[in-house]
C-alpha cells in the first residue's frame, strides 16, 4: 500500500479506484485508536488483549520506518519532492 502511495506522490502512477490497495484493517485500527487517543477496547493498558498490542507496535515501527526514509530522500535530493 505504502509503495503505491509514493508511486501516486510522486507522478509515476495513476492507478484506477478498482486497482487501488486498501489499507489493510490493522493499519485502520491503529489510525482510529492514535487519533482519539483511546485503546482499542475497553479498560485500561493491562487490559489490552496481547495480540493487538504486538499489532499496534508494529505498525507504528513500519510508519517510523516509512518517515525515517522519507526524510532521508528529501535531505538527499536538496529538500525537493
Amino acid at each position: 500500500m505504502l509503495g503505491q502511495q509514493n508511486e501516486i506522490a510522486a507522478g509515476a502512477a495513476s492507478p484506477k479506484p478498482e486497482d487501488r490497495i486498501q489499507k489493510p484493517e490493522p493499519l485502520i485500527r491503529y489510525e482510529m485508536a492514535k487519533s482519539l487517543g483511546v485503546p482499542y477496547v475497553a479498560g485500561g493498558l493491562m487490559d489490552q488483549p496481547y495480540i493487538w498490542m504486538q499489532e499496534h507496535a508494529a505498525i507504528e515501527n513500519a510508519l517510523e520506518q516509512w518517515a525515517s526514509i522519507h526524510a532521508a530522500l528529501a535531505q538527499g535530493s536538496g529538500g525537493g519532492k
